[in-house]
């Protein structure tokens, strides 16, 4: 049986928990009401935030203009890099598409499709070796404002709202795995999941929450504790419009790196983002 379900409306896949036991657990769609929620969570915690006396990210961002820590030539550079690793990352989802249409005896297609996305995961890499030390540098600058807090708090709580376990059942006829069932949520609340110990099943439903949502195919490969889609060679990266902000929920700390300009949410590095952070600043957060 698959240990994947992917529809327009949600993805599903199979886990194995820290006791051994294995289980099917989905991500689905946000409705409308959830959002507004998520939402209203976002600026409850910012504001939150600004009475914590943490400073807005425009703010902090001014001061390490004026002090010199981050310039124009940083800003610049970590735009292209971004454009570069979300170029890469649509032609390597358009390459995997074309090869997942093709039929084994196109071999001639199939050769020229691969040797694209052979190339676009050579981009993809070479780019984002140089785009990681420096999304590393000012997300650490900026990780602790108030509109960091405020987008991890909207990131967790639309998360508990959409994670779902499910029941799966092989369907005969269509030769293909079927939700049967909907139970209940993964996490009771923001709480719960700040709470999880399992940290394998977090950081997959995170990964799997952020690509779904962000129309990426799943490239995630069990057995690894680093699941770099540059590494799985599994392809892209979500890449998102700033529109999807609030429904990927990973606008981040770099999310304005570039003072007010919409640089961050619609990056292809926010799924190493989640491998190697979004666990950790999950459980830090307020």
């Amino acid at each position: 049986m698959s240990t994947l379900i992917d529809t327009k409306e949600s993805r599903a896949f199979e886990i194995t928990k820290d006791d051994g036991t294995k289980a099917w657990v989905r991500v689905r769609r946000a409705t409308r009401r959830e959002l507004e929620l998520a939402d209203l969570e976002l600026s409850r915690v910012f504001n939150q935030g600004l009475l914590a006396e943490l400073p807005p990210r425009n703010r902090m961002l001014r001061k390490l203009r004026a002090n010199g820590v981050w310039t124009d030539g940083d800003s610049e550079m970590l735009d292209n890099l971004r454009r570069t690793v979300a170029r890469a990352s649509l032609q390597i989802s358009e390459a995997s598409k074309k090869i997942a249409d093709l039929k084994p005896e196109q071999a001639s297609q199939l050769a020229a499709a691969n040797a694209e996305r052979d190339k676009a995961i050579a981009d993809y890499e070479k780019a984002f070796a140089e785009l990681r030390p420096l999304r590393d540098d000012i997300e650490q600058m900026l990780g602790h404002t108030a509109d960091a807090k405020a987008e991890n708090a909207q990131r967790n709580f639309l998360i508990c709202c959409v994670t779902e376990y499910v029941t799966v059942k092989q369907d005969a006829a269509a030769k293909c795995a079927q939700i049967e069932a909907v139970l209940d949520r993964v996490f009771e609340g923001v709480e719960a999941m700040l709470a999880c110990t399992d940290l394998d099943l977090l950081q997959r439903i995170i990964y799997e929450y952020i690509t779904f949502n962000a129309g990426m195919p799943s490239e995630y490969q069990t057995g690894g504790a680093d699941q770099l889609p540059s590494e799985s060679k599994g392809g892209a990266e979500p890449t998102t419009s700033s529109g999807d902000k609030e429904r990927v929920g990973m606008g981040g700390a770099t999310g304005g790196a570039t003072e007010g300009g919409d640089t961050g949410g619609g990056t292809g590095e926010q799924t190493a983002a989640t491998s190697e952070t979004v666990v950790a600043s999950s459980q830090a957060a307020p």
